[in-house]
């Protein structure tokens, strides 16, 4: 349980470093922002591959789920503030939820196709 704990804050960590970093990489440098999305995916399936290998295929459910969901909130938060995270015009609240749990529900899907693979 506690090697699972580590793999999820080193995966939270990861993908917060990527948001911010990414984010001011992306306005300096002008590239588009999404791009980065591959570097998150492979950051997600070796989280949950390892809460599989190292705890269980419900921790990689959860896993999966947990790290979405804050990329999802604080990542996407971060990108807003620095800049290229920010939609192009005015977006609902209820879009923004509906946005959070549909990105955490899949992370949560996708931990445990991931956990089965371990």
């Amino acid at each position: 349980m506690q090697s699972t704990i580590l793999i999820l804050v080193v995966g939270v960590l990861a993908v917060l470093t990527l948001d911010t970093i990414g984010s001011i990489a992306s306005r300096q440098f002008g590239f588009h922002y999404g791009s980065l999305s591959v570097i998150l995916w492979l950051i997600r399936i070796a989280v949950v591959f390892l809460s599989a290998r190292y705890g269980s295929l419900s921790l990689s459910f959860l896993t999966g789920g947990s790290v979405a969901f804050i990329d999802a909130t604080l990542g996407w938060y971060i990108s807003w503030i620095i800049g290229p995270g920010r939609p192009k015009k005015k977006i609902s609240n209820t879009l923004m939820a509906r946005t959070v749990l549909i990105v955490t529900f899949t992370g949560a899907a996708l931990g445990f196709i991931g956990g089965l693979f371990a």
